[in-house]
């Protein structure tokens, strides 16, 4: 079981700051700023470029580049997921970050949507490290407009909410953040994941008679409407509410394996 956060004060925590949007975007410069302000030592290992979609992606067989941008902070050339790799097995190899923080990604992970995420791929590659981490992302709004003011006002809160609990070491933390805060202020909810899919349909240009070009398109509004419930994230973040989310780092499916095994 994990437990050394509660341990510990945040102001000495030792934390490892990645993303998927690149280490320029808007996101990222609010999360830095927070843990610049909160922790004691961070290292900044991001990609150089927005690396969104790709998951648990990592690169395989071939170099990629690592340009050092100050002390303890890093541009990778790689993937989310190369950049967790990179700070634990070369930037804080010496001693292994308290904490991993991923984001804040522009635009929700919610809903199984989050197996696509690179912004959750990092931080699930640091659950399998062994090491507490939290995906922290930011909804937008209409016409695709974001604004990371409910993630100012509201990271530090859903934090110490975090940290005052106990960890299991098969547990990432999943964070979502509305686009504006509700009447009353926003709520914190642990809750589950919804199950959907953010894939809508594949469009298919027939250029040539042996060839076409193909895109996925996807559904830009798949929250459901308002509901007073809190049963599952897309819930909650339909009133304008925050969302955590514990997600498993081990995928096997206990139940089915002990019926394969024949028991109950």
């Amino acid at each position: 079981m994990f437990g050394s956060l509660r341990d510990k004060h945040p102001s000495s925590f030792r934390v490892l700051l990645v993303n998927d949007d690149g280490i320029d975007a808007e996101g990222f410069a609010v999360l830095e700023d927070y843990a610049r302000k909160k922790f004691a030592e961070v290292v900044v290992c991001a990609p150089m470029h927005e690396h969104s979609g790709k998951a648990r992606s990592i690169t395989l067989h071939q170099h990629f580049d690592v340009e050092q941008r100050g002390e303890g902070r890093y541009a990778i050339g790689g993937t989310p997921t190369d950049c967790v790799i990179f700070g634990l097995h070369h930037a804080m190899k010496d001693a292994w970050p308290d904490l991993v923080i991923s984001g804040i990604n522009h635009g929700q992970n919610a809903g199984h949507a989050i197996t696509y995420s690179g912004t959750f791929g990092a931080a699930f590659e640091a659950g399998l490290h062994h090491i507490p981490a939290i995906a922290f992302s930011q909804l937008y709004g209409e016409e695709r407009q974001i604004s990371f003011d409910v993630a100012k006002e509201m990271m530090d809160q859903v934090c110490l909410e975090i940290f005052a609990k106990e960890w299991p070491d098969h547990a990432v933390m999943n964070v979502n953040f509305p686009h504006v805060t509700a009447k009353g202020g926003s709520k914190i909810h642990w809750v589950p994941l919804r199950h959907q899919t953010i894939v809508e349909r594949i469009k298919v240009d027939h250029n040539e008679p042996t060839k076409m070009r193909v895109m996925t398109q996807f559904r830009r509004d798949y929250s459901p409407e308002i509901a007073d419930s809190a049963e599952n994230d897309l819930d909650v973040l339909s009133r304008g509410d925050i969302s955590i989310s514990p997600v498993l780092t081990n995928w096997t499916c206990h139940t089915s394996l002990n019926k394969m095994l024949g028991g109950e």
